[in-house]
């Protein structure tokens, strides 16, 4: 186990550029539809153009859509497979709008990568996402019989991310993840607890989430469960007997405490396969600016260089 931190390196004016890409944080009584919102997070990533050495091509997985990103014939092999579960509080997000994250992921890791179209709150409720998950890892293992495979998420889906290796533990399931990494990972729908913690870092620093908007999502996922049932908050889940985990995650960011909270949880466990970096400075899911900003690609290269460990032993 560790703790590693990183500090920043680009200028609080070049982050302030990359900042500027992104809409404000809507204040509660200005918060756009969920159509809105869903059709600007796949905008945002509208432009991205794939690398030259890669080429994806749609896919299903278990019966929901999926996007596979691998490198291209004639270059290099893959090694390992990553279930890539999109971030988007359960509500928004898709393939698409990943696209960025996911092909980096396959350049810094060897692996090929399916980013998976898993069913969205409010029109799909807890368990849906969680057992599109299940289901794809399923169809995973028969796809790529004896291949080593992983999991990945950011925010939402780095939450989804630990709820599916706490479901496969459980089970029993005779293909155990090789590795599990989450990105700035939403691990604790109870927002309400956020305040008395007692890590409140990121709560008044972040400028890309808040508190509000987390509740929301959180409250149109969860449906009828309560906000810390193990199957939409894996904080308050079984951590004992899972695959090494990496967990990325900014300390400008409210969801920094989720993180150190899952720490605290990994400690008190005595579970020792897990690493968490700390970036400073860094905001939600920074990653995704992989293009624009140092610290971004260094954590894809970093998480590209955990995942080829795991998967290729």
């Amino acid at each position: 186990m560790s703790i590693q931190t990183f500090p920043q390196t680009t200028s609080p004016e070049g982050l302030e550029q990359v900042l500027a890409l992104l809409p404000p944080v809507a204040r509660p009584d200005q918060i756009p539809s969920v159509e809105d919102m869903r059709a600007g997070m796949d905008q945002r990533s509208a432009g991205f153009r794939l690398p030259e050495d890669l080429i994806e091509s749609p896919t299903t997985l278990g019966g929901r859509g999926a996007l596979r990103i691998e490198p291209r014939a004639g270059g290099a092999q893959a090694q390992g497979v990553v279930l890539y579960l999109h971030g988007g509080g359960y509500v928004i997000g898709s393939p698409s709008s990943h696209r960025g994250i996911g092909a980096r992921l396959v350049q810094a890791s060897g692996a090929t990568v399916y980013l998976l179209d898993y069913r969205l709150a409010p029109e799909y409720c807890a368990p849906a996402a969680s057992d599109d998950a299940r289901t794809a890892w399923d169809a995973l293992a028969e796809l790529h019989p004896g291949e080593p495979l992983a999991i990945a998420g950011d925010s939402a889906g780095g939450g989804l991310t630990l709820v599916l290796m706490q479901r496969l533990a459980a089970e029993g399931h005779p293909v155990q993840p090789s590795a599990g990494a989450m990105l700035s990972p939403w691990l604790d729908l109870d927002v309400d607890g956020y305040e008395t913690s007692g890590h409140p870092q990121g709560l008044t620093q972040d400028r890309t989430l808040n508190l509000d908007l987390l509740g929301r999502f959180g409250d149109m996922y969860r449906g009828d469960l309560d906000a810390r049932d193990v199957q939409v908050s894996p904080l308050y889940g079984p951590l004992k007997g899972l695959a090494p985990m990496l967990i990325q995650v900014g300390d400008d960011e409210v969801l920094y405490r989720d993180s150190l909270l899952l720490i605290d949880q990994l400690k008190a466990a005595s579970v020792e396969n897990w690493s968490c970096e700390v970036w400073q400075g860094m905001i939600h899911v920074w990653q995704r600016f992989w293009p624009l900003l140092e610290e971004a690609d260094s954590a894809m290269l970093n998480l590209g260089e955990f995942l080829r460990e795991h998967l290729t032993q």
